[in-house]
């Protein structure tokens, strides 16, 4: 459904980042002038969506990347565990992260840069999409967390890890955001030993020398890496890449091919469709979904939830 103009627009930005509040105000403006009714805010509660019927959804713009929309998505799920009868709001995308890599899925890698021109020019129709949660033990504690676009084993947290204590590096803000992830892959591929664990997928048990795992909806991560080749929003399953343990040239080799979008090797590489996978470390390792980091943990379910949330794409006429 396009957005009519009585409905109204909450713009969500990221209040640790400096720039996110003009730019938000800034694109507030814009619409106003078109006559939306606009809220801005750094904050979400249930306040915000008393309102709207399933006729008349609020669009929710984030501005932010894979992190800020994670934050947003878990934030909603929040609220309406405490209110079973909240209608989720659509949710409009932008590529103002590091990475932005969800945002690649949802307009397509080389159209992210036109995200304003969508939403000013009301060319946005919402669709609903998976999205994975993930539940199990971390420093002996139970959680359960929501992604939107991939989950991590492995490496991929451990470069997570170094790019956000590298963001603290004044240095870093001369970088271009794609080598953000790079420097600390190439890092890590040398030094990240491979993990004992065991995986259950489609009811089949696997012991692994994991080195990495990739559980993707969305296709693209670390700026831009194409690790979900087979990833789809609406197919009520995960593509799941596991990496045992190859040589430091395969290794490279590989992750090459995911900036060409090529497919990884299949040499000591598992490749995989599943709604459901679990997972036991016989160690505490570290995992990231959408770029949000998770230590200590020891034992993960992953599933997907089917349709679960309102996200816009480019309106498309049939």
């Amino acid at each position: 459904m396009k957005l009519n103009k009585t409905r109204k627009i909450i713009i969500f930005y990221n209040k640790f980042n400096k720039s996110s509040e003009k730019k938000a105000a800034h694109l507030g403006n814009l619409l106003a002038q078109k006559k939306y009714k606009v809220v801005v805010s750094s904050k979400i509660n249930k306040n915000h969506f008393k309102q709207q019927t399933e006729a008349n959804k609020i669009r929710l713009i984030v501005l932010g990347g894979d992190g800020t929309i994670n934050h947003v998505v878990n934030l909603l799920f929040e609220i309406k565990k405490n209110f079973a009868d909240l209608i989720m709001p659509e949710l409009a995308l932008t590529n103002m992260g590091t990475g932005s890599d969800y945002v690649k899925s949802i307009y397509g890698k080389k159209n992210t840069r036109h995200w304003k021109n969508y939403l000013l020019e009301n060319n946005l129709t919402a669709r609903p999409v998976d999205i994975g949660l993930i539940s199990g033990l971390a420093n002996n504690q139970p959680f359960h967390r929501y992604f939107v676009n991939i989950l991590g084993i492995g490496l991929s947290a451990a470069v997570v890890h170094d790019k956000n204590k590298n963001e603290k590096d004044i240095l870093m803000k001369y970088v271009p955001n794609f080598m953000a992830y790079i420097i600390p892959t190439l890092k890590n591929i040398i030094s990240y030993l491979p993990i004992n664990t065991k995986v259950i997928i489609n009811d089949k048990e696997y012991d692994f020398l994991l080195k990495a795992c990739f559980i993707a909806k969305g296709s693209y991560s670390g700026g831009g890496m194409k690790f979900g080749s087979q990833a789809n929003l609406f197919d009520g399953e995960f593509d799941v890449t596991a990496v045992g343990d190859i040589s430091l040239f395969e290794l490279y080799q590989n992750l090459l091919n995911t900036y060409s979008e090529k497919s990884f090797s299949r040499n000591k590489i598992l490749s995989i469709k599943s709604p459901h996978l679990s997972f036991k470390f016989f160690n505490p390792v570290s995992i990231e979904y959408d770029g949000e980091l998770l230590t200590q943990v020891t034992e993960l379910n992953v599933q997907i939830i089917k349709s679960a949330l309102p996200v816009c794409f480019k309106h498309t006429s049939p």
